[in-house]
């Protein structure tokens, strides 16, 4: 069995949901059987600083959480854009939140996605933005299973049905684009 290995960051502003969208992508990992690590990151300021998610999915195990070179970024602002876009591995893949983004700024290879504004229209809210971006990646490059993001989704959400709902209703958004 040939070793794969996908190395994630998930980054925007604190408070656009960061780091629930990494432990949604590493909670789907799980779901499909594989191994997986979750590495929150936030700056002293919380809401409104930079905040980051470091997901690895393998399907061996994993030595460390910690992630130099990603091979793929989930960018929702221009300030977590500036940061990390200069550690993507030169083959790698930026889903980039154009809503709030100068996607010039972005580099090569750059899949843009209108998620505040998509969020806004379909949910009423910029609040699911992350997961539409979620979506949109797992659409490109399928390293966990829609199912699976819908189950990690329900899991987390258990207590929470309606906003369980809302989240699917995102991911299935960023799923069609």
């Amino acid at each position: 069995m040939r070793q794969e290995k996908s190395e994630i960051i998930i980054a925007g502003a604190g408070g656009q949901g960061v780091l629930l969208a990494g432990i949604i992508l590493a909670q789907a990992a799980l779901e499909d059987e594989k191994y997986t690590t979750w590495f929150p990151s936030y700056g002293a300021e919380i809401r409104g600083g930079v905040a980051n998610s470091q997901v690895v999915i393998a399907n061996y195990e994993i030595a460390s959480p910690v992630i130099t070179r990603p091979d793929y970024l989930v960018i929702l602002n221009q300030q977590s854009m500036d940061k990390f876009s200069p550690r993507l591995k030169k083959d790698g893949l930026s889903v980039v939140n154009s809503s709030l983004i100068d996607i010039k700024s972005a580099g090569q290879n750059i899949l843009p996605v209108d998620a505040t504004r998509l969020s806004e229209k379909h949910l009423g809210s910029p609040r699911f933005a992350n997961i539409i971006m979620l979506g949109a990646l797992i659409k490109k490059i399928p390293i966990v299973t829609n199912r699976a993001l819908e189950k990690a989704i329900e899991v987390i959400f258990s207590q929470k049905m309606e906003i369980a709902q809302l989240n699917k209703e995102a991911l299935k958004t960023g799923l069609n684009l």
